[in-house]
């Protein structure tokens, strides 16, 4: 990642260990390309595994980055993923899978969608000089209502204003307690809680987004009142432009839609829901048109029949999730599943890219 290679202790080293094991077990052996070639025999069995970014992060933009570790990947190592990607597998575009399984096409062998969730800038700055370097297609979803903006996620502004409130250990406690989540105090960097590096920021954002929203955003409040200054860090936490989203699809990139706001369609009413996807449509089909727009990515994977009647109400041909696995044609278009590619997914034990590892997991095997 944008950070040193961690190395994981106890039973979390034991079984990273043994996954590595077991993947160059079927990768080194030739196991994995057997499965592969029989699978081929009968294409409406053919997997389709989707892989599910988010940043791409430069080395100099590392120390300011304030996202959740595990949607991160370091440019070199997205590089080395794209190299590995391009020498054994047909990576295809999502549109286009979605438009073949309509038919009821299937994928070629080996078939691999690369998708970007949020619309981040360093998609920009960052992946899409490496896909075209690779000759990729992938598809990138945007929050609509965000992007041209100098807006940032909750998630990110929680942890720039916790960041920033870290010297003053009982202010920041303060603000957690009067907003009912005095429980999450350990999580802090105050005496006897834990810390922000990239185990305790991912800590503290799993919990929060446990939380309804109305206390997050009183803790947004109350952590703004007790530091009063401009966003922190707003630079290496912004969204793409317009005008990068323009240049991207002149070169191949596609995009689809991500929501208005980026909030969970399955916690909150019906009505708001509709808004959020048919206000995202709206806003894609002004500034892009075509088919892109016929792609959704539910924000944070959140989904119940409801949502998924209401994206197909509203024009939608697929949508992906954050369910963990591979596709096949049986797979509803509407819950297709994929595969997070953060940074120490695919490492070694030693915190190397492994090949056999992103192999085995596109192959459904982890």
């Amino acid at each position: 990642m944008p950070r040193r290679p961690s190395f994981p202790s106890g039973a979390a080293r034991v079984k990273r260990i043994l996954k590595h094991t077991w993947a160059h077990l079927w990768f080194d052996t030739g196991l994995l390309a057997l499965v592969e070639w029989l699978r081929g025999l009968r294409p409406r069995c053919r997997p389709l595994a989707i892989l599910m970014y988010h940043r791409i992060v430069s080395p100099e933009r590392a120390g300011q980055v304030l996202s959740h570790p595990d949607i991160m990947v370091d440019a070199a190592t997205f590089r080395r993923q794209l190299a590995f990607l391009a020498s054994r597998y047909q990576v295809i575009s999502l549109g286009d899978f979605a438009a073949a399984a309509q038919t009821g096409t299937p994928p070629p062998r080996r078939a691999v969608a690369l998708t970007f969730d949020d619309g981040w800038e360093d998609n920009y700055q960052t992946a899409f000089p490496a896909l075209r370097d690779a000759g990729l297609p992938a598809t990138v979803f945007l929050t609509a209502g965000l992007i041209g903006s100098r807006e940032m996620f909750w998630q990110e502004r929680v942890i720039g204003r916790v960041r920033r409130l870290a010297d003053r250990p009982r202010l920041l406690r303060d603000c957690f307690e009067r907003s009912g989540l005095g429980g999450l105090v350990p999580l802090l960097p105050v005496p006897g809680g834990g810390d922000l590096s990239g185990e305790g920021t991912a800590a503290l954002i799993d919990a929060l987004l446990e939380v309804d929203e109305p206390r997050v955003a009183g803790l947004l409040e109350r952590l703004a009142g007790a530091e009063p200054a401009p966003e922190p860090a707003v630079s290496a936490n912004s969204f793409l432009s317009w005008t990068q989203v323009a240049e991207m699809r002149q070169g191949g990139i596609a995009f689809g839609s991500h929501g208005t706001s980026h909030r969970r369609l399955d916690r909150i009413p019906p009505e708001q829901a509709d808004d959020e996807i048919l206000r995202a449509k709206a806003t894609l089909a002004e500034h892009l048109g075509g088919p892109e727009t016929e792609l959704f990515a539910y924000p944070n994977g959140g989904h119940t029949a409801r949502v998924v009647a209401q994206l197909r109400e509203a024009g939608y041909r697929a949508a992906v999730t954050t369910r963990e696995g591979v596709n096949t044609m049986a797979t509803d278009r509407f819950r297709l599943r994929r595969i997070n590619a953060c940074e120490d997914r695919f490492r070694s034990p030693r915190g190397r890219f492994s090949r056999a590892m992103l192999a085995a997991y596109l192959a459904g095997l982890l």
